[in-house]
């Protein structure tokens, strides 16, 4: 696998969305796909400053060239675009049907809106907010990324992942039972199905898989360090599985993290990964740096901490709580 990176790789690294997609899927059978815990009452008073934001969010981005942070709301579906320093919201941007996951194609924009319902995937400018294209994306889809010049976009009942050049579709990936996460590495594209447990590499220009391994017991997310190691979230065995990719994908490292980890984004500034904990209302910061992963930060969150996006410009860390409708800005 190649070490060359293209900046689209490097924006995504920013992401995380806050679920794994939602209705069936056409691919193989396999296990239920793991979900967030349901938090219990909180204990301690959330870290940061916490703002309020309407419920049911579908997505979670910040963009360290603009200084934004993106949210997806549902019904009705839109965007609102805050202020990453203060929370405010500069403007809200309707949408036709629900967004999934967000993704940035790269830093500064476009920012990656597929839409559940309307069966299609959004470029939108940033800071503008305008529409730059919208592109037939298959079923339901659910989650977006950017790779070697091509978008892709996995379906949340289809079991498939479209691949886009140039506002066309040009190909197809299938056989996943729910590709719920996909993350950029080198020139190609890591792609897991949380509900067959696989984690498989993707050569977008030739649509070929030139890789493939179990990702753990119920795994939900994923993202990319700057070794383009793939760092998976394991929900169902309550730990991070780190993969490296050269010379070829193998399983490197497992780090036990009790309290039902979720979502994951990666600040590759100071090489650490937040994740969040939704058993216990918090998210921990992990730095990867170290020969062995550790635990360097356990902060509060906001109750339901379903997603998490961080600025590397900053270290500024964001998590949303859909349950409450709220987003909290965290310095650690």
């Amino acid at each position: 696998m190649s070490r060359r990176r293209s900046s689209a790789a490097a924006a995504a690294l920013l992401v995380v969305a806050l679920g794994t997609g939602c209705g069936g899927s056409a691919g193989p059978p396999g296990q239920e796909p793991a979900v967030p815990a349901t938090a219990p009452a909180l204990t301690a008073t959330p870290a940061g400053t916490v703002v309020d934001v309407p419920r049911l969010a579908g997505g979670l981005v910040a963009d360290q060239r603009t200084g934004l942070v993106v949210v997806g709301t549902h019904d009705p579906g839109r965007l609102l675009l805050l202020d990453g320093r203060t929370g405010a919201v500069v403007s809200r941007l309707p949408l036709q049907g629900n967004p999934g996951q967000l993704a940035l194609a790269a830093a500064g924009g476009p920012l990656l809106v597929p839409t559940q319902d309307a069966d299609g995937l959004l470029q939108i400018a940033l800071p503008s907010g305008d529409l730059v294209s919208r592109t037939a994306a298959g079923s339901a889809p659910a989650t977006a990324a950017a790779a070697a010049g091509r978008l892709l976009a996995a379906g949340a009942r289809s079991g498939a992942v479209a691949v886009i050049d140039s506002e066309r579709l040009v190909g197809t990936l299938s056989g996943f039972g729910l590709p719920a996460a996909m993350s950029p590495v080198g020139n190609q594209v890591a792609v897991l199905d949380s509900r067959t447990g696989d984690l498989d590499v993707y050569d977008p220009t030739t649509l070929r898989k030139t890789a493939s391994a179990p990702a753990g017991e119920r795994p939900t997310h994923l993202v990319t360090d700057r070794r383009d190691r793939l760092v998976v979230v394991d929900t169902g065995g309550n730990q991070l599985v780190i993969f490296q990719t050269l010379p070829r994908l193998t399983l490197s490292q497992r780090l036990p993290l009790p309290g039902t980890p979720y979502a994951v984004a990666y600040d590759p500034a100071r090489d650490i990964a937040w994740v969040t904990l939704t058993a216990t209302n918090e998210v921990a910061g992990v730095d990867l740096g170290d020969p062995a992963p550790r635990v360097v930060a356990r902060l509060p969150t906001v109750r339901q901490p379903d997603a998490v996006a961080v600025d590397p410009g900053t270290g500024r860390v964001f998590v949303a709580s859909p349950a409450l409708g709220q987003l909290q800005l965290v310095d650690p």
